[in-house]
């Protein structure tokens, strides 16, 4: 991967045992016309503004209702 040039991409791609994918690897080519620098390295807009604070907060709640779930579906795969 460390050899690939720039605009190269290449991957693997992850499947289930219900959606078998038979061809996993991917890799192609990024074009790009026109490198105009004001178009290439273009802002992206701020669609919401969360302070540090509130990040933080957010990011610790979800962390503990995931693992809060998690383990209930554990505690029901061992009852189970």
């Amino acid at each position: 991967m460390t050899t690939l040039t720039p605009g190269r991409f290449a991957g693997k791609i992850a499947d289930t045992f219900e959606n078998i994918i038979e061809q996993k690897l991917i890799y192609g080519d990024i074009y790009q016309e026109n490198m105009d620098d004001d178009k290439v390295f273009k802002e992206l807009p701020l669609k919401l503004k969360v302070s540090d604070n509130e990040l933080n907060k957010l990011v610790t709640e979800n962390f503990y209702r995931i693992r809060k779930e998690i383990d209930e579906i554990l505690e029901g795969e061992v009852r189970g």
